[in-house]
């Protein structure tokens, strides 16, 4: 349940990402950098969990599931079976990064390729079910657009009584240096994830950080990964630790049987977190090179 919860908190992180899309909205700067700025650090994570969970096993003597290895022939099956799904992300970045089409038109196509596969190909999703997930999708949408018109108004409030610009000077009187500002700005919004939603978080403190990377000389790219993959981090950390407490509902397994592991498990991910605050390059090293034009 643990590496189950912590490889799920990944989904927002690598493309598509909700979070991206939203942050980027915010941030006034382009969604297909900042998504693909997100692709090497979320393939690190899934790296360094993976190596974990291979320690953990060789530790607690786990058992194989086979003797040896199946060879090339189980990969490739493997490759098959998730070739279908995988051509989500790969129709938006693709297409974004050939410039085939926007990031509006990349969210469409895709929609309407993954209802293709889940109704045409999988029949995991029967045709009757649509009027629900519609139904569903408009509403989540809904709860979004409000949390945007409300932090719209809060964020008009904090300009007209000058809010940020206060923040922003105490921030520069106390630190000048933009790692020192990254690693808070980690610390803050693991602290928002603890608590808050990822939407709501962002869209409020997201205005009052800004200005304060622009005057450090942060990059807007690097800052909104950051905030992404710690906002992220918060799906697995208690109270709101949503992809925690699903993933134990869905099993019937106690969470307080899982908060030991799930800990451990939490290490590569905040320590590739912190690889990617003190070495920028690692976020904007991708986006640089597909599409230099955006970064």
């Amino acid at each position: 349940m643990a590496i189950t919860a912590c490889a799920s908190s990944l989904g927002v992180i690598i493309p598509p990402s909700i979070l991206v899309v939203i942050y980027a909205a915010v941030a006034n700067i382009s969604v297909g950098a900042l998504l693909i700025a997100q692709a090497l650090p979320g393939f690190l994570m899934g790296l360094s969990l993976m190596a974990f969970a291979y320690v953990i096993a060789l530790i607690y003597n786990y058992p194989r599931e086979t003797e040896h290895w199946l060879g090339f022939r189980a990969v490739l099956e493997g490759l098959r079976e998730a070739i279908l799904p995988a051509g989500v992300p790969i129709i938006i970045v693709g297409g974004i990064v050939g410039g085939v089409f926007t990031a509006t038109e990349a969210a469409v196509i895709a929609t309407v390729y993954a209802l293709f596969v889940t109704i045409g190909v999988y029949r995991s999703l029967l045709f009757e079910r649509l009027v629900k997930c519609f139904a569903e999708a408009g509403h989540l949408t809904a709860v979004i657009l409000f949390c945007v018109a409300s932090a719209s108004i809060f964020g008009w409030l904090l300009a007209f009584y000058r809010v940020p610009d206060k923040i922003t000077e105490w921030f520069l009187a106390y630190s000048t240096s933009p790692t020192i500002f990254i690693l808070l700005v980690i610390a803050l919004f693991t602290i928002l994830g603890t608590f808050m939603d990822a939407v709501p978080a962002m869209i409020v403190f997201t205005p009052m950080v800004l200005p304060i990377a622009k005057a450090l000389g942060v990059h807007p790219i690097h800052l909104g990964a950051i905030v992404v993959m710690t906002m992220a981090m918060g799906l697995l950390t208690l109270p709101y630790g949503l992809c925690l407490l699903i993933a134990c509902a869905v099993s019937k397994f106690p969470v307080s049987k899982v908060l030991g592991i799930l800990y451990v498990l939490m290490i590569p991910i905040f320590l590739i977190i912190l690889l990617c605050a003190f070495y920028p390059g690692i976020v904007l090293v991708v986006p640089r090179i597909l599409v230099p034009k955006w970064v």
